[in-house]
């Protein structure tokens, strides 16, 4: 299981990279098969963390006893708006006690994308729907909200790209159904009636597919019965991966398991005789390198696969391997990764050596600059200094310390590239280290980093129309150089978005009146953006923070910018309800950046965007969620879009009015 996830995360790696590349430099299913002897009750592994439909009925009041909260930080008390909605099932009648889950992922995702080490987690409030079915959870106004609804009798229902308002209540109509019973027997291959009784099958969520797999849904397991039958219950329909392993016999995935809409799909596995690679992780002195994590892959989305840890001499035997050829990877703590010579590797092979280079370790200091008294608690987030950038990648961290005399120890970090330490403390503005480089397996030492408490940036935000204050609108500092590249696509945007940007971002909501404060911003230049779902963002430059001292901005003016609307229509001609749709800038506004928007259609297939900038678009729609859509497949996904993308030109106070025509699934 851990092999394939590794896998996984290896491909989403080299995406990453390519990502911080570019900123730098700019069987067959038969229902009436016979039904397979019963399975043990499958054993999903726990998580749970989307649609803008308007219905008057789904809104009528509100959830009672849902709970709204926020995983880290901040307060619901000051939230004005969010999202509610219905809840049916296929005969619409309402669905009580389904679990509701307003998700934004982004920073847990992406520091497991990156491999790197975080207590990051992910943004999540949540609810319940009540026995009519209604819910609502209060959430801060923000675009690309991911909803998700699950409830034992029902497949799960995931709808991305969801928007909440500052001052109201996003309505979403949420239509949940059963979903697809996957079932079949696993049995040697060759031999049909030996089954495998006690193999592991583990069904997870889609494969990665040309681009990050933005899926929140966790991985299910079964053991296989006396007859080597397994099932599992209300799988969405839509690919995922199955994998299959079992002692003794060569493991299985499928990498590319497409699950149709249907109420029955059998998928029967057929498994060979195993057989193993055995060796040693050793670091560069030569010495056994114990519980090192080493796996074997195909380096397909299909095949055989293994993951073992060494012994205390730092010896592996990778077991349960198909006959072919694999590539063998070895990773440790406090070491970096590293490969078998001679990739890949025969299975049956002996004598393997993988080589790790010792990661090295810092030490340093924290104090408060105004009086040289240490700092006890704080946090540290490792970055790397990359050679001419103007952005600091996080390899590490945050990293919590507790140290009477401020000190810390941060252990391995890699001594191919220079580092930079930022560190943050409740009550500081947070600080950068200077440069430093480390040597393989060695302690740098004296490195002190200097809080101070940082200056307060105010102001008031209001409407350009007749300056009515704004309440629920976002304002963060960021670096002078920042730039929206949200724009950039799907996962990849959310990715720049996050390494172009310090992990200790200031922000603050505006109250009733428009005016935010936010203290303990770091000295220097900063710019100051201010969003909200219904004005165009306003970027700032410029903007001095002073140590103990309060910077106004003044009045900030929200313009209303372009307002684009239409109805969507599906293939039958009907409107289509909870379509997805896209408003893409065709290149970059100055000032601006690279400006994208996406919102969900209502009960009546109509959508709204408000607050555009002046500019060229294209306007572009997907399929709702559900059986045949193409919103899980990138590649669909794209057709999809040309097919129905037009070309239009807003200006500041315009509106206009565009209807889209879906094509046949």
């Amino acid at each position: 299981m851990a092999s394939a996830k590794l896998l996984a995360l290896g491909g989403v790696g080299l995406l990453a990279a390519g990502a911080l590349v570019y900123l730098v430099a700019f069987h067959d299913s038969d229902p009436g098969a016979e039904k397979p002897a019963p399975a043990p009750i499958e054993k999903p592994v726990e998580k749970a963390p989307p649609s803008n439909v308007e219905d008057p009925a789904a809104v009528a009041k509100p959830a009672t006893g849902s709970d709204a909260r926020k995983a880290e930080g901040g307060t619901v008390a000051a939230m004005l708006g969010g999202v509610e909605g219905l809840v049916r099932n296929p005969k619409g009648q309402p669905v009580p006690n389904a679990k509701i889950d307003l998700f934004k992922p982004i920073a847990a995702q992406l520091a497991m994308a990156q491999g790197r080490k975080t207590n990051a987690a992910p943004e999540i409030y949540s609810g319940k729907s009540d026995l009519d079915g209604r819910f609502q959870i209060k959430a801060p106004p923000s675009e690309g909200w991911t909803l998700i609804a699950t409830h034992p009798e029902y497949a799960r229902v995931e709808i991305k790209q969801v928007s909440t308002p500052g001052d109201s209540y996003a309505s979403y109509m949420i239509d949940m159904r059963a979903g697809v019973r996957i079932y079949g027997r696993v049995t040697e291959e060759g031999n049909v009636n030996r089954p495998i009784q006690g193999a592991m099958v583990f069904l997870d969520p889609p494969p990665l597919a040309g681009a990050f797999n933005n899926s929140t849904e966790m991985p299910r397991e079964v053991a296989t019965d006396g007859s080597g039958a397994f099932k599992f219950e209300n799988v969405a329909p839509g690919q995922h991966r199955m994998r299959i392993k079992a002692a003794g016999y060569g493991s299985r995935e499928l990498g590319a398991l497409a699950v149709a809409d249907e109420e029955t799909q059998r998928q029967d596995v057929f498994l060979k005789p195993g057989m193993s690679i055995s060796g040693r992780v050793v670091d560069t002195q030569g010495a056994g390198v114990a519980k090192a994590r080493v796996t074997a892959t195909t380096g397909g989305i299909s095949g055989s696969f293994g993951e073992e840890l060494t012994n205390d001499l730092g010896e592996f035997v990778l077991r349960d391997l198909e006959d072919g050829r694999y590539y063998i990877r070895g990773e440790a703590d406090g070491y970096g990764a590293g490969s078998a010579e001679g990739q890949p590797i025969a299975a049956g092979s002996v004598e393997i050596v993988v080589q790790l280079a010792a990661r090295s370790a810092v030490q340093g200091i924290v104090r408060e600059k105004a009086s040289g008294n240490p700092v006890r608690q704080f946090s540290v987030t490792v970055k790397r200094a990359l050679p001419n950038a103007t952005f600091y990648p996080t390899e590490m961290g945050p990293l919590p310390f507790k140290s009477n005399d401020g000190s810390f120890t941060v252990q391995g970090l890699d001594a191919t590239f220079e580092h930079i330490l930022e560190v943050s403390a409740e009550g500081y503005a947070s600080a950068l280290s200077e440069r430093f480089s480390v040597q393989v397996a060695q302690v740098t030492r004296g490195i002190e980093v200097m809080l101070t408490f940082g200056g307060t940036i105010s102001g008031r935000v209001v409407d350009a129309r007749d300056n009515k204050p704004v309440a629920g609108a976002v304002v963060k500092i960021k670096p002078n150089t920042w730039q929206d590249m949200s724009a950039l696509p799907g996962f990849l945007g959310q990715l720049v978005e996050q390494v172009n940007q310090r992990s200790s971002e200031r922000s603050a909501t505006t109250d009733a009146e428009g005016g935010f404060t936010i203290k303990h911003v770091d000295e220097g230049i900063s710019q100051v953006v201010v969003t909200h779902p219904q004005f165009v963002a306003l970027m700032q430059k410029d903007v001095a923070s002073v140590e103990a001292k309060t910077t106004d901005v003044g009045t900030l003016k929200l313009t209303t910018g372009a307002a684009l609307k239409g109805v969507v229509y599906g293939a039958d001609g009907a409107p289509a309800a909870n379509a997805e749709v896209t408003a893409r800038a065709t290149a970059i506004i100055p000032g601006r950046g690279m400006v994208q928007r996406t919102v969900r259609t209502d009960a009546q297939g109509r959508y709204v965007f408000r607050g555009l900038p002046s500019g060229d678009y294209f306007v572009s729609s997907l399929h709702p969620p559900g059986p045949g859509a193409a919103s899980n497949d990138v590649f669909g996904s794209m057709i999809v879009r040309q097919k129905t993308q037009k070309q239009i030109a807003l200006s500041d106070g315009s509106e206009q009015e565009v209807d889209i025509y879906l094509p046949a699934k």
